[in-house]
């Protein structure tokens, strides 16, 4: 995966919230975003995923911009955010195979043979038939990666994705987008879990007000170049 951010800027209310960043990241597979509460981490993914557009600047992920490569862009990506927006009143089944009958076009039986097999890569096949309200905040969250999957992404965002979860759960997650990176898949994530980011990224972005502190391989979490990012460690 490879990555240019030009310049990037994005303001609520008056407020400076990305503060004309740049950064070029080449040949990376997983990306995670770090930094205190309100830092700005979270609006970055949501410019990186196109979600939102920034108020200047350019992003190109793989050759292609978020804004102007919109409907290529969204067909190569696949969204989780903290809460897992799953539809309550469908199983974890049917909440899968609807975005395959309504993205793919496909007819029900193998839309429901595709996300039993995606439920079955993320270890819930035997919760298929469950409704969110009936399964842990684990499962329901790997469940909504599975239904990221639906798309056959290359890339998948990840907004906090293990915020409401135990250090058990946590775990479960963490087992499963691991071994959807080892498929292969590329993923940029927003984390407060450093664990969570040691064991799963390959490259760090810090952030705090609004600017990149610091940025680079995983291993900079051992050995940080700034007292920004070692006192940010250092309070967790």
């Amino acid at each position: 995966m490879n990555i240019k951010i030009n310049n990037l800027t994005k303001t609520y209310d008056n407020q400076i919230v990305l503060d004309n960043i740049s950064l070029e990241i080449n040949n990376t597979s997983t990306i995670g975003i770090i930094g205190k509460s309100g830092c700005g981490k979270s609006t970055l993914l949501r410019q990186l995923a196109g979600i939102e557009e920034p108020d200047g600047g350019e992003i190109i992920i793989d050759g292609l911009s978020p804004i102007t490569d919109k409907i290529e862009f969204q067909k190569s990506i696949g969204v989780v955010f903290q809460k897992h927006n799953l539809f309550p009143h469908l199983t974890l089944k049917e909440n899968i195979s609807l975005i395959l009958r309504k993205a793919k076009n496909m007819n029900k039986q193998k839309a429901d043979s595709i996300a039993k097999q995606l439920l079955e890569k993320l270890f819930i096949e035997n919760e298929a038939d469950k409704r969110p309200n009936m399964v842990s905040g684990g499962q329901n969250q790997r469940c909504s990666i599975a239904r990221a999957l639906a798309t056959d992404p290359k890339l998948i965002f990840l907004d906090e994705p293990t915020a409401a979860l135990d250090p058990i759960l946590t775990n479960e997650v963490l087992k499963a987008v691991n071994q959807l990176k080892n498929e292969g898949i590329n993923f940029i994530f927003v984390t407060h879990e450093i664990h969570f980011l040691k064991q799963f990224a390959d490259y760090i972005i810090f952030f705090e007000n609004g600017i990149i502190c610091e940025h680079g391989d995983v291993s900079c979490l051992q050995n940080p170049q700034t007292t920004h990012l070692a006192q940010f460690l250092g309070g967790i």
